[in-house]
């Protein structure tokens, strides 16, 4: 190991170099900290989201067969969409195709927000929505693993 790679060895700490040839050199570009910051609360909004959801479901019901269903709901759209979610990645402009899911995500989170604190949320509404969220979410995935330059 390199001095530059290892520093304060004799007080048990250890630091990941970011030069060119280091563990964290990605960070090292504005974009890429943009990127992961930005994706790293999106991802902690979505599991919030998810257990919110499901707690809701069981104020609602009291019933583990409507939470399961809930869960089954989470994973169906991307054993459906997923193929075609990859077509999509490949011909579509992926910056548009990115804020499209994005913003759809969105729009289906602030619709069954607006239901809760209205207090006129039924479960077909969380079903409906949950679907819809993850419908995106395959596509939107995928769109972000095949980018060349995330923009």
């Amino acid at each position: 190991m390199q001095n530059s790679e290892l520093r304060s060895l004799s007080k048990g700490q250890m630091r990941f170099s970011d030069n060119e040839d280091g563990n964290w050199r990605a960070f090292n570009h504005k974009n890429y900290r943009i990127v992961y910051r930005a994706n790293a609360l999106s991802n902690i909004g979505s599991w919030v989201q998810r257990i919110a959801q499901d707690w809701l479901v069981l104020e609602l019901t009291h019933s583990g067969t409507y939470l399961g269903i809930i869960s089954a709901l989470q994973f169906t759209p991307f054993s459906l969409v997923s193929l075609q979610g990859g077509a999509m990645a490949d011909r579509f402009n992926k910056r548009k195709t990115l804020v499209f899911t994005n913003l759809a995500g969105g729009t289906t989170a602030l619709t069954l927000g607006v239901l809760i604190v209205t207090n006129q949320v039924k479960l077909w509404h969380i079903m409906v929505m949950d679907f819809l969220l993850d419908l995106q979410s395959p596509d939107y995935s995928l769109q972000f693993l095949a980018q060349d330059r995330p923009f």
